[in-house]
């Protein structure tokens, strides 16, 4: 009798073990199943901005990358080296820098590569950047060309000082939505020098670096 109950008991037990597993199975499968079902997450890059989008009544989480490409400051040229005082361009380790006479206006350009993974394609522009010291002048304008074509520009901006520590609102250029690259991006700053100038009536401009934030 008592070997009866003992079998009895196994039995159970190996009853009790065999459905056990098939509920471990169930849920495995189960657990796969809602994974597969889950919206995909597109991650090209490093981590950007993240957007949440709708399409065909069902909600995905989209990361948005943000890519940046920058320039040193000494890839600026002047538009007008004559309105320069005699040898007042000169190119340093840290940037170029130009002196000019009081109540001179000019230009200094500068091309950024356009960061794309398709050569054909149209690189949404989301920013620009210019880290620069104006000491007794001001950056007046700035303006965006792809190409030919000007693509957007910053009037009365007024800036001067030290803005070469890194990227804050005052030198940042943020473009409304839609602005895209389809050639080459190119950027212009317009710098007057004051008309009572510094030392020996001079006014000194410092380009340190520039950069462009593309989607």
């Amino acid at each position: 009798m008592l070997k009866l109950t003992t079998q009895s008991r196994d039995s159970s037990a190996m009853k009790m073990f065999f459905l056990l597993f098939i509920l471990l199975i169930v849920a495995s499968l189960e657990s796969v199943s809602a994974r597969a079902a889950e919206p995909k997450v597109a991650v090209t890059q490093k981590v950007g901005e993240k957007e949440a989008m709708s399409s065909s009544g069902s909600t995905s989480t989209v990361v948005r990358v943000v890519k940046t490409a920058r320039v040193h400051g000494t890839a600026f040229s002047p538009e007008y080296p004559e309105r320069l005082r005699l040898n007042g361009e000169r190119k340093n380790a840290w940037g170029t820098r130009y002196i000019a006479p009081a109540g001179s206006v000019n230009w200094f350009h500068v091309s950024i590569p356009v960061v794309s993974e398709r050569e054909d394609a149209a690189v949404p522009l989301k920013s620009i950047f210019l880290l620069f010291n104006a000491k007794n002048c001001t950056v007046e304008e700035v303006h965006l060309w792809d190409g030919a074509n000007k693509i957007g520009q910053f009037t009365r901006l007024k800036l001067s000082g030290d803005n070469s520590g890194g990227v804050t609102a005052a030198n940042k250029f943020v473009l409304p939505p839609g602005v895209k690259i389809t050639s080459s991006l190119g950027v212009s700053v317009g710098v007057s020098f004051d008309s009572k100038g510094g030392p020996g009536g001079m006014g000194e401009l410092i380009l340190t670096s520039v950069g462009a934030e593309y989607y």
